[in-house]
């Protein structure tokens, strides 16, 4: 007799293939037969319930995670936007500052910021190297020289040496913003949430008159 699985002889009676260690049995006319038996499928021993409250878990905490990272970023990243911008107004500023010592009056300027005009010519390279024409927002900045500063956020009495730089920030819209001369700290704000990086940044004659607290 021979396995019918490898085709090895084996003897009559015998209960496994000694080559290949099938298990056999006597069929019709003593031919031997082989019975397979098939394994158990294995059962995972972790309950469903606790795969899915897993599952489950795993995408709330993401969320979470999302939710506390997100803005987070967002706020960094307007705030370092903030402080660029601040420091080139800040710098347009002293340019001016030194363009009225020398002259007795300011360049002629009223709006916005445009490469090639008189007042780019008025103050680069002498009094500045590299006038930015946006702020980090990527929104022309405002300036007004001397008595063009007169109707703007509530100013009226600006004389020639006086000037105004103005980002209007994060959205680009300007504010429906007053300056109060008896209380010129009213146009500091606290950052605490994007919205605030919408507001404008002004700057007049040397002095911050709107901007983030504690930068005055």
């Amino acid at each position: 007799m021979f396995c019918t699985c490898c085709g090895a002889k084996v003897k009559e009676g015998q209960g496994f293939c000694t080559s290949c260690g099938a298990r056999l049995s006597v069929g019709a006319g003593g031919a031997p037969e082989i019975t397979r038996t098939a394994a158990p499928a294995k059962k995972s021993s972790i309950p469903t319930g606790v795969i899915v409250a897993i599952v489950i878990g795993a995408f709330m905490l993401l969320g979470i995670v999302s939710a506390i990272a997100i803005p987070s970023l967002l706020m960094a990243r307007e705030k370092a936007k903030l402080k660029a911008t601040m420091h080139d107004m800040s710098q347009i500023s002293m340019a001016l500052t030194d363009y009225v010592t020398d002259n007795g009056t300011t360049p002629a300027q009223d709006g916005s910021l445009e490469s090639g005009s008189v007042f780019f010519k008025s103050l680069a390279p002498f009094y500045i190297k590299v006038i930015p024409p946006q702020d980090h927002w990527k929104h022309n900045y405002l300036v007004y020289c001397g008595e063009a500063c007169n109707g703007h956020y509530g100013l009226s009495d600006a004389q020639d040496r006086d000037y105004l730089v103005v980002s209007l920030g994060r959205d680009g819209i300007q504010e429906n913003w007053q300056y109060d001369p008896n209380n010129p700290d009213s146009g500091l704000f606290p950052v605490g949430s994007l919205s605030d990086y919408s507001r404008d940044l002004v700057w007049y004659s040397g002095v911050w008159i709107r901007a983030p607290q504690g930068y005055r």
